[in-house]
């Protein structure tokens, strides 16, 4: 593997603080320790964030902070369950994803479905503590969320109360911005704590230069030669691209790397951002079109004034 590529991989895998990530850490930690120093009593938090705000990071940076408390603190062994939200669940739907996640004790899925919901809810208790499951993730957690507050979400709803209230568990339930109905629809907001990711912004000079600086750290850890990554040039068509989102300015660099790999380029060049430049950004329905083109062939200037940008970038 050549040397880009090398740094193309690493990027991908690179864990780096970016707004309230080292915040939103500690506050998680600390519930986690609480739920391993408690006897009884369990604990909530959603996160919440549009896609590329930054929570899958957040989650499995925490996962492995997490695993480091249980076995470093001395505690009795326990268990971390991970999983993710089945779409749209009804009834007995989210009882037996959770079976599933934390170890069901039945043979296959076709049996687990037989199995009144009331079982299932016991065999998942009977998990809980068998298991010593101290900590309870769910991703994509909206798809649950969103039917709070009906009929056919309720028994899921009180069921994930009583575990909070009964058992020592930290449940986090993460997703889109819907997740917050946990707490209007089910009555959990005197019981769970909020972390609400948001995507970068450079609505201020400021927040410009924590991007850039987030850029520069990006580039500064994998090490990449060549033309730097926040000059405006390269800073502020990733953005345009991008908008904020984590996932695509990740995405820019490590095309832009791998494209440059095909020529054997020893350091990263202005040209391969634009020869590798592939439309990440579609404007709503009755929002201004800039550029039909490649972005990164714009001028700045014209950058400046498609992202509405009313402060020095130079």
């Amino acid at each position: 593997m050549s040397i880009l590529l090398k740094k193309a991989n690493v990027l991908e895998n690179l864990v780096v603080s970016q707004g309230s990530l080292t915040k939103d850490l500690d506050m998680l930690d600390t519930e986690v320790r609480k739920a391993l120093n408690s006897n009884k009593k369990g604990y909530g938090v959603v996160v919440s964030g549009y896609a590329g705000s930054g929570k899958t990071t957040l989650l499995d940076k925490f996962i492995e902070n997490a695993e480091k408390l249980i076995d470093e603190g001395g505690h009795r062994p326990a268990t971390i369950v991970s999983m993710e939200t089945p779409p749209d669940p009804q009834g007995k739907d989210l009882f037996e994803a959770m079976l599933f996640a934390a170890g069901t004790p039945y043979e296959d899925f076709a049996t687990l479905s037989k199995v009144k919901a009331s079982h299932q809810k016991y065999e998942i208790q009977r998990l809980i503590k068998s298991k010593n499951i101290r900590v309870w993730v769910f991703d994509e957690f909206q798809h649950a969320a969103k039917r709070w507050g009906s009929d056919k979400a309720e028994d899921n709803a009180n069921f994930l109360k009583s575990i909070i209230n009964s058992s020592p568990v930290l449940i986090v339930f993460a997703g889109t911005h819907e997740v917050k109905r946990v707490a209007i629809k089910g009555q959990y907001d005197s019981r769970t704590k909020f972390i609400e990711k948001q995507r970068i912004n450079i609505n201020s000079a400021r927040a410009y230069q924590a991007y850039l600086d987030y850029l520069a750290t990006l580039q500064s850890y994998t090490g990449v030669p060549g033309i730097e990554w926040d000059a405006p040039e390269i800073a502020l068509p990733t953005f345009y691209e991008s908008r904020g989102d984590l996932r695509k300015i990740t995405d820019t660099f490590v095309t832009a790397l791998t494209h440059a790999d095909k020529f054997n380029a020893k350091k990263l060049q202005k040209r391969h951002f634009e020869e590798s430049w592939t439309k990440r950004y579609f404007p709503a329905q009755g929002e201004a079109i800039y550029f039909r083109g490649n972005t990164f062939k714009q001028p700045v200037v014209k950058l400046v004034d498609a992202l509405g940008i009313d402060y020095d970038v130079e």
